[in-house]
């Protein structure tokens, strides 16, 4: 014996489940072009002196 009947439709509002994507808003993409801008920045450190340093 099963505690719920498949059969019978669950009581779930339309929208339940589905995700929202985030609005994409300027201020989200000018911390995405200065974090990529710090990664890159970090890279060329390593390759110049074989370890990480501080990026100023």
């Amino acid at each position: 014996m099963s505690l719920w009947n498949p059969r019978k439709p669950l009581n779930q509002p339309p929208a339940f489940g589905r995700v929202r994507a985030p609005d994409a808003t300027p201020a989200y993409d000018r911390a995405k072009v200065i974090h990529q801008a710090a990664q890159f920045e970090r890279i060329t450190q390593t390759r110049k002196y074989g370890i990480r340093h501080e990026v100023k």
